[in-house]
């Protein structure tokens, strides 16, 4: 009884004045519980501690307070290394964009109307007309606009990394419990204060990222697998006809590859026509139908966390909704980062060197269709000798579709491979 007692007189004194103040006598065990308006009460030591000490509603409220902060700073400290692996993917990406330049080209020819560059293929059938691929020049767009790739500077195909660092965003854990300092309600303002600031600053990398890509997206999109074939073989005099002012023979030439038995020499990566990325109206790029469409927001329990509490606690709910959406944003970089880093792995380059003069004295036999013959200029492989070729053209493994991959290293993190 004596217990409940003091206890009682102990809630009477706080009722009467407020918080209690203790004068502790540790030699009798005894505490006076003084309240603001003067009651006073003598109570036992060990009374005083468990009343005094008992959790209350706004320390628990503290508490919890403090360890969201907690956790919200340690999810932070762990996306970070996350973005940057993404950041020195767009980095790594828009350098090998702009290393990538262009040179448009037609298939000139048409032989069902007699037009064409004249082929001798020695094989007794006699010469013929045929199609063959040569520069652009003059007005309109090109048929065709090839890709090359500059070898000069940085500009080299190098895989980009991915993944490491990336995995410590998935699990985030706070501090023991047992070694939290409750946050004062100031501290917590302010460490709120800075865990914006940082969120905010994750969120704007993370959009450049997805603007990196976006625009990486967009011209993968529009790219085009043109097969092509050489006819041809300048040791063996056969091929297209070809006159200097003071010999005649055969050279090879490039041609688009129509047939449906045989495999083209190589795959060039071209654009067609008006098909073109960056440009406003460009038709014909094949994108995925919603992409770049925002995350429609969903109802759960931070949304309703948002409704009630203190402003502080809302700007804590704010806060986690914001730093799960850039997580998530994060999560979904990996996939065009891993696209990208495959095509750069399987893609490689093909020499390719234009031979003759439009019109000129040097070049290829040329029969327009109105039956009159001049000399044209031509492309062909350039893959020997000392030169090097006038353009390195892009182009992907021929012997299979581009969506298989080209080599088992290939693959992502996620594959059987």
């Amino acid at each position: 009884m004596r217990g409940r007692t003091g206890l009682v007189l102990l809630l009477g004194v706080v009722l009467a004045g407020g918080a209690p103040h203790l004068d502790a006598d540790p030699m009798a065990g005894t505490a006076v519980v003084r309240g603001d308006a003067g009651a006073s009460q003598q109570v036992s030591l060990a009374e005083a501690g468990r009343a005094t000490t008992r959790s209350t509603p706004t320390s628990r409220r503290k508490a919890r307070r403090t360890r969201q902060i907690l956790r919200l700073e340690a999810a932070v400290r762990a996306t970070n290394p996350a973005i940057a692996s993404r950041d020195r993917a767009a980095r790594n990406l828009a350098t090998w964009l702009r290393c990538v330049s262009s040179v448009g080209v037609d298939e000139a020819g048409d032989p069902a109307r007699g037009s064409g560059f004249a082929l001798d293929a020695r094989d007794g059938t006699g010469e013929s007309n045929r199609r063959a691929l040569t520069v652009h020049r003059g007005a309109g767009r090109p048929m065709w606009t090839l890709l090359t790739f500059r070898r000069t500077g940085s500009c080299r195909s190098a895989p980009t990394r991915t993944g490491g660092t990336a995995d410590a965003a998935r699990r985030v854990t706070s501090p023991p419990s047992a070694k939290v300092r409750t946050l004062t309600t100031r501290q917590a303002t302010r460490r709120v204060a800075a865990l914006r600031r940082a969120v905010d600053r994750l969120e704007q990398r993370v959009r450049r990222d997805e603007t990196a890509f976006d625009r990486w997206d967009e011209w993968e999109s529009c790219l085009e697998w043109l097969p092509t074939t050489q006819r041809g073989d300048a040791a063996q005099d056969m091929g297209f006809r070809y006159e200097t002012p003071t010999q005649r023979g055969h050279l090879p030439a490039i041609g688009i590859d129509h047939s449906s038995w045989d495999d083209p020499d190589y795959q060039l990566l071209a654009f067609k026509g008006a098909a073109l990325p960056f440009t406003r109206g460009a038709a014909g790029c094949d994108r995925d139908p919603g992409e770049s469409a925002d995350r429609v927001a969903v109802a759960g329990s931070t949304a309703a966390a948002k409704k009630k509490g203190s402003r502080l606690d809302r700007r804590i709910a704010n806060l986690k909704e914001d730093l799960q959406d850039v997580r998530e944003d994060v999560a979904d970089l990996q996939s065009p980062i891993e696209d990208f880093q495959q095509f750069d792995e399987c893609m490689y380059t093909v020499g390719v060197s234009e031979t003759g003069v439009d019109r000129g004295t040097s070049g290829y036999v040329f029969t327009g269709t109105d039956g009159r013959r001049w000399l044209r200029s031509a492309l062909s492989f350039d893959l020997d000798g000392f030169d090097l070729p006038q353009h390195d053209v892009l182009a992907f493994p021929g012997e299979e579709p581009p969506q298989i991959e080209c080599n088992e290293d290939a693959g992502g993190v996620d594959t059987d491979e």
